[in-house]
């Protein structure tokens, strides 16, 4: 079922392009990718884009014209003449693949305008496509209030996650011993999960040199220990993305359909011997398949 996921907190300041980018890093594994759109909609600062695809968001910066690459389809700024529209063709993506959408701050109430006027979320039920919120929250007042009306506002129908930051919190008391929130958590199955803190020396480096984090892991600049602090917070952080359970299932679906195209290209190529040798007339039977099989058979 494919996914957009939004990445927000509805206020700048709670980290979600950081989130964002390891979210980015962790579908785009060369040993798990995802096959996804990536769209940074903070058009006035879009950060993270020029990180991850800098051709595509610099030619914005320059000449007001971002497109928003996929396979079949692409999203031309210049042709939108309204957030509703720009809405639109992320919704188009979403119904071939996942899309991965860095919210700028304060742009709730054009999404809501959206989901209603348009009666998206139905629309998206019928069509398979589910939202997912990652709501990046600092743990002080205001930022839980937000969530909890983010959260009372959907009813479910948008599928949320509570991502803490320990990069801006340490102390959790408050979000803990909030009782409607804990009530909406339960009510709603919503997940938690800890966004770890990566320290403050190799966080400045990464952003003062804008690498991606995995160019940041074979920087020698950054030393052994510094190499291994990102390696540990990369681990940490994709360990918290899969107990959201919103990602892994995907992942874990595609690495099975490349087992089964693994098993199917070997079973050919047995095939293929084998039709070979007995146009040789060949004892092919159990020369071809004596191989494949040996070990198997001395275990038993």
């Amino acid at each position: 079922m494919p996914k957009i996921h939004l990445i927000g907190g509805q206020k700048g300041g709670v980290g979600k392009s950081f989130f964002t980018r390891v979210l980015l890093e962790y579908c785009r594994r060369e040993e798990k990718p995802i096959d996804l759109t990536f769209v940074d909609a903070d058009l006035t600062n879009p950060d993270v884009g020029l990180i991850y695809e800098p051709e595509k968001y610099q030619l914005f910066l320059e000449n007001d014209l971002p497109n928003f690459n996929g396979k079949n389809q692409q999203i031309d700024l210049r042709q939108k003449s309204s957030p509703a529209d720009f809405l639109h063709e992320i919704f188009y993506k979403g119904l071939s693949q996942t899309v991965l959408v860095n919210l700028p701050p304060q742009v709730d109430f054009l999404i809501d305008d959206w989901l209603k006027r348009f009666d998206i979320l139905r629309l998206a039920k019928e069509q398979g496509i589910t939202f997912v919120y990652w709501f990046l929250c600092t743990g002080e007042f205001h930022s839980t209030r937000l969530f909890k009306e983010s959260v009372n506002k959907y009813k479910g129908q948008i599928s949320h996650v509570l991502v803490r930051n320990n990069g801006l919190c340490s102390d959790w008391r408050l979000l803990l011993e909030d009782v409607e929130l804990a009530n909406a958590i339960s009510q709603y199955q919503i997940k938690v999960i800890d966004f770890p803190a990566l320290y403050h020396k190799e966080r400045n480096l990464i952003d003062l040199n804008k690498w991606t984090l995995a160019t940041a892991l074979n920087q020698e600049s950054l030393g052994m220990i510094g190499q291994q602090r990102i390696k540990l917070f990369l681990n940490q952080a994709y360990t918290e993305i899969e107990k959201s359970e919103e990602i892994v299932v995907k992942i874990q679906t595609k690495s099975l359909l490349a087992n089964l195209r693994q098993q199917a290209a070997f079973l050919k190529d047995r095939f293929l011997r084998l039709v070979a040798g007995l146009a040789r007339g060949e004892n092919a039977p159990k020369k071809i398949f004596q191989t494949g099989f040996k070990k198997r058979t001395s275990s038993n």
